[in-house]
């Protein structure tokens, strides 16, 4: 019996260590803090009354969990608006009533000892009321003298050793506690080490610029942050985002600091083994001396196969292990790209002047079929010309400038005299991902020919180099799996989250070789599809931040990235979907990122959520456009009264024309009725004036 009792408290409280771990800002909400909770020990509560008590914790989790999924939820319309509030409401007031039953059931603690089987009273920690996790709990077999329990009305002296590490928290967690008024350097620098863990780098690396340019301590670096993330999204069949890297690699550098080392480390050991000389980034391997040895040993592997000057390819690696023959991998690529053009000539985009540039592409004298033409015969003395080729299709802005250069010259080959409305939206996203693959599969083959050019002139001693490279990441594998679990597993939350990064960063290269199966690394990859700058796909993570300001291309304006921390956090907080983002950014009328937007929408929940949402923001963007062509025709109409009543000269009349905006092609629409707000406002001043001058006059005629 005793032991049953034992079980029963132990689980009680840690059903209390996971409220309040998982639920301290939604708690905060209800007025509970941490010295209200204090008295929440499984220990103070009646031993018959422990299993009640124990059901009314995991209700309250239930009605929690309700209330942040409904906080989440956008309501579509009025009427879902009144069923949101009253659901709200509703689970607001059962977690109300919850909590003060759960207040009435614990008593207050004694400093009686236990009897045998009893669990102890637990002494508060010296850094919290609350244990950090159920490790923390006191087991049941212990018994705390009496002369050591602590009492209610002083607190236990702490020891005079170094304070208790502060532990990694959610993410969510720091960033409510940021919001509640705890601005303070060490809460945002533990935010920053918080979404290193969790994956989020690019998250991490506004941050980081943020407060730095606000001037405030900073976790990372944040050059090193974006090189981080570029190593991630390096691919070793394109040299897409390697200036960048190497331009940062060349000015900046880590310093000599443990936690600019690991994660040196964690940015360089990819980009080492796929673009050594390309990327600059082989200096940032730690030595063996300066880490942990077997990390250092993983270093010196890499370090020694990257000395070669030589990228490793797939080929490489195929050859070694003895997979798939290279040669059947070539003539695969081959039957795409027949099929790609086979398969474009018959398609139908929604858009006509879309099918017509998409058919032209293709066609015998396209400049698709140009690009495809030496990749189908397969002729391999043809590489750098279709190299070449390929550089005319290099960034989005030229593909788009050629589209559009190309819609123009097959309109004006019609007979009709009149032109259609130029390619824009949804159209212009499938050309451009057409021209993108049909450039992929030729940068492919290209690669591919290039790799068996490589293989046949390096000989044997490239095959000994790359099996020098499994032997001795192998050797070193069992000493860095020990190190990186003592690292995610250290109280430190540096240490936790530097264990983490390295942990992917380690499992992408054990990937690449075959090791290990592929970690899961795709959840921020359609960030580096969208720009063809480094700069420009970190700057998609703010579109979860519509408070953010930023220019048209997407990046923060320079003299507002101070702002970005504050607006990240409130992100966080609410653990805010890109459906939510989205909305707040249309309420704001600004239209200017729907693409990227529904690139992210579809490459996060999949083409129908795309294609659901962009029906509601096509309709909100023409809303706002007709709102836009009212206003601006109704400020005309008031400069040509201005001419009129003599408020105006001609100059002027012709200034403020030029400064109306074009309603039909405006996105970014909020600026502009406050350009017409402000013309309207120097208008009525006019009016004002002259009005008080006539008045003059006549009160001086009369």
């Amino acid at each position: 019996q005793e032991r049953d009792e034992a079980g029963r408290v132990q689980r009680l409280q840690q059903e209390l260590t996971q409220l309040r771990e998982n639920h301290e800002s939604d708690l905060a909400f209800f007025n509970f803090s941490d010295s209200d909770l204090a008295h929440w020990q499984a220990n103070h509560c009646p031993i018959e009354q422990v299993p009640e008590q124990t059901d009314r914790v995991r209700a309250l989790l239930e009605h929690l969990a309700q209330r942040r999924a409904l906080d989440q939820q956008v309501p579509q319309n009025v009427q879902e608006a009144r069923q949101h509030r009253a659901d709200m409401e509703a689970v607001e007031d059962r977690i109300s009533a919850g909590l003060d039953q759960l207040n009435r059931g614990f008593s207050a603690p004694t400093s009686t000892p236990p009897q045998d089987g009893q669990p102890p009273a637990e002494p508060p920690s010296p850094s919290s009321d609350a244990p950090d996790s159920a490790e923390d709990v006191t087991p049941a077999k212990e018994v705390v003298p009496e002369e050591k329990a602590p009492r209610e009305d002083r607190k236990p002296t702490p020891p005079p050793v170094a304070a208790k590490p502060r532990p990694l928290r959610p993410v969510r967690e720091v960033a409510a506690a940021l919001l509640q008024g705890e601005d303070g350097d060490e809460n945002w620098v533990s935010l920053g080490w918080s979404l290193l863990a969790e994956g989020d780098w690019a998250g991490a690396y506004w941050l980081a610029r943020s407060l730095q340019a606000a001037g405030r301590d900073i976790p990372v670096a944040p050059q090193l942050l974006a090189v981080l993330q570029g190593s991630r999204w390096l691919e070793n069949d394109t040299d897409k985002f390697v200036l960048d890297v190497l331009e940062i690699a060349s000015e900046w550098a880590p310093q000599n600091t443990p936690f600019e080392q690991w994660l040196g480390l964690s940015a360089a050991l990819r980009p080492s083994l796929i673009a050594p000389q390309t990327t600059g980034l082989i200096g940032w391997l730690p030595q063996r001396d300066e880490i942990n040895p077997a990390l250092g040993g993983l270093a010196d592997a890499v370090r020694t196969f990257a000395a070669a000057g030589h990228a490793l390819q797939d080929a490489d690696l195929r050859e070694v292990t003895g997979e798939k023959d290279h040669k059947e991998i070539i003539e695969n690529t081959v039957g795409q790209a027949r099929r790609f053009l086979a398969t474009n000539k018959d398609s139908r985009l929604k858009f006509k002047g879309a099918t017509r540039v998409l058919h032209h592409l293709v066609s015998q004298n396209g400049a698709l079929h140009r690009l495809l033409t030496p990749v189908i015969e397969n002729k391999a003395a043809e590489v750098n010309r279709v190299r070449q080729h390929m550089r005319d299709f290099k960034e989005r802005r030229q593909i788009v400038a050629l589209i559009h250069q190309m819609d123009q010259e097959l309109g004006h080959s019609r007979p009709k005299p009149s032109r259609p409305k130029p390619i824009m939206g949804r159209p212009i996203d499938q050309l451009v991902r057409s021209v993108e693959e049909a450039v992929g599969l030729a940068g492919r083959w290209c690669s591919l020919i290039e790799q068996q050019q490589a293989l046949d002139s390096k000989g044997n001693w490239w095959s000994e180099h790359v099996n020098d490279l499994l032997d001795r990441v192998r050797g070193a594998l069992p000493g860095v799996r020990a190190e990186l679990d003592r690292m995610q597993a250290d109280p430190r939350q540096e240490e936790a989250a530097l264990g983490r990064v390295l942990h992917q960063a380690v499992g992408q290269v054990l990937g690449m070789l075959g090791i290990e199966e592929q970690p899961d690394v795709e959840g921020d990859a359609w960030m580096k599809r969208e720009s063809d700058s480094l700069e420009g796909a970190l700057a998609h993570r703010l579109l979860w931040i519509p408070e953010a300001s930023l220019t048209n291309e997407g990046h923060p304006a320079a003299d507002r990235e101070a702002d970005i921390a504050k607006a990240l956090c409130q992100s966080l907080a609410e653990e805010r979907s890109l459906r939510t983002a989205c909305t707040l950014r249309v309420e704001g009328l600004d239209f200017r990122f729907t693409d990227a937007s529904l690139n992210a929408l579809e490459a996060l929940e999949g083409g129908e959520a795309r294609r659901e949402y962009e029906n509601r923001l096509d309709e909100d963007l023409k809303g706002a456009q007709a709102a836009l062509a009212d206003q601006v025709a109704k400020v005309q109409g008031a400069i040509e009264q201005g001419i009129v009543d003599g408020l105006l000269s001609e100059e002027e009349r012709d200034r403020l024309n030029a400064e109306l905006p074009d309603a039909e092609n405006s996105s970014h629409i909020q600026p502009l009725f406050q350009r017409l707000e402000n013309i309207e406002r120097d208008l009525a001043a006019k009016l004002n004036d002259r009005l008080q001058e006539l008045a003059a006059q006549w009160r001086k005629m009369r």
